[in-house]
């Protein structure tokens, strides 16, 4: 199995619709209490959805559409929350960066094989210059996909930020660990992309909404001093927007987020609700 399946696959975790369920509860209802009547909802980067109830949602809305680039999540989603032949809910798989599966293989693979060549004694050098290669070939791929203009009243990503780029460093990290070695080149590179990318993709949300994006970024984990990587830039460039006149923030909420609460794993989770202008 390709090493982005294999992390592909730890990203489900066990139990989490359970474990979830007091800030399930609250999210929605926050959500909910910020939708007018008979809106049409966009929730982005939804996948299994574990932190939002769809069904309990779904009496609130003209039209759910929900949009991941995880097909299998989003199944999961669509028969956790009982949605199937729901004629008000419409399911898009779409990768937001334009790219797909074999871009994120083609990645592993190549670093993978270069590793299998001399094992322990890999050049870290030549590792570096073929993952930063192949790096460079993902970055010229990414074109964020139009999401329309005006189409959505409400636009909705919850945790969406530091995700966008994370399986990139993740699949390098993964085989520096297998070495034993440590090495920042592919970590600034998605560092230094990741404002431009964050703010591309503020501009087309703000473009495809009619009335109010909602956003969740994580403030920080719990117990633990720095920000998360896109995180931090996605509340940075909502600033920005704001200070160009395209937002105008009406409030915003704090909830605990107990991502993986057994590995001592949680967050703060800033929920802001911004006009669009």
């Amino acid at each position: 199995m390709n090493l982005y399946d294999q992390l592909r696959a730890l990203q489900v975790i066990p139990n989490a619709y359970s474990a979830w369920r007091a800030y399930r509860e609250d999210l929605t209802d926050y959500i909910i209490s910020q939708l007018e009547w008979n809106q049409h909802v966009v929730i982005l980067g939804v996948g299994r959805s574990n932190d939002i109830d769809l069904e309990q949602l779904l009496p609130y809305v003209k039209r759910l559409t929900l949009i991941d680039k995880d097909e299998e999540a989003l199944q999961a989603a669509i028969k956790q929350y009982h949605l199937a032949g729901k004629a008000k809910v419409e399911v898009i798989q779409q990768d937001l960066l334009g790219l797909d599966a074999e871009d994120y293989r083609q990645y592993a693979s190549k670093l993978v094989n270069e590793v299998r060549k001399k094992g322990m004694h890999t050049e870290m050098s030549d590792l570096v210059e073929i993952a930063t290669n192949e790096f460079e070939k993902i970055v010229a791929k990414i074109k964020l996909i139009s999401l329309g203009e005006k189409v959505y009243d409400v636009t909705i990503a919850i945790g969406l930020h530091s995700q966008l780029l994370s399986m990139i460093e993740w699949i390098w990290q993964v085989v520096l660990q297998t070495l034993g070695q440590q090495d920042a080149t592919i970590r600034a590179s998605i560092i230094a992309l990741t404002p431009q990318v964050i703010q591309c993709l503020h501009e087309q949300l703000i473009k495809a909404t009619n009335s109010k994006l909602i956003i969740g970024c994580e403030l920080g984990r719990k117990g633990r001093d720095g920000t998360v990587q896109g995180a931090i830039q996605g509340l940075e460039d909502l600033n920005e927007q704001r200070r160009r006149g395209k937002l105008a923030r009406l409030e915003e909420n704090i909830l605990e987020w107990p991502f993986n609460r057994t590995s001592g794993i949680v967050y703060n989770m800033l929920i802001q609700v911004d006009e669009v202008l």
